[in-house]
């Protein structure tokens, strides 16, 4: 697992466009991004299933709608503070996890590794840890 406290890059405010998301997507060689408002407050997830769910099920099929009608509005997330335990055991099931404050205001981001046994902050490897 990693954790990523770098969260600017996977940040997209809800009234960008799905073509903005397509691109940022591709040039930051990204599997999601997370729809927010200013504050950051999470809003909901975006990734490719999701754009191409809605591009099948739209009618106009349209890349100038906003990332917000066609983002996962209930993501799953973690508390800020949770145990690395509690955050493996929902990345059984997700590939990432947005980690949120009481707010609902993203603080960080739990990945997947290739490495089940680590734990890694940021691109810092620190050990196996519970």
């Amino acid at each position: 697992m990693v954790i990523e406290k770098n969260i600017n890059p996977y940040l997209i405010h809800k009234d960008k466009t799905l073509s903005d998301a397509l691109n940022i997507l591709n040039l930051k060689k990204l599997r999601f991004l997370i729809c927010v408002e200013k504050s950051n407050k999470i809003l909901g997830v975006l990734t490719m299933g999701d754009i191409n769910r809605w591009l099948i099920s739209s009618e106009k099929q349209k890349l100038n709608t906003q990332v917000f009608n066609s983002c996962n509005k209930k993501p799953v997330t973690a508390l800020n503070g949770s145990p690395n335990i509690e955050i493996k055991k929902i990345l059984n099931y997700v590939n990432f996890v947005p980690i949120v404050d009481k707010r609902g205001i993203i603080q960080a981001v739990a990945k997947k590794t290739k490495k089940s046994n680590s734990l890694s902050i940021g691109n810092v490897n620190v050990g196996t840890n519970n």
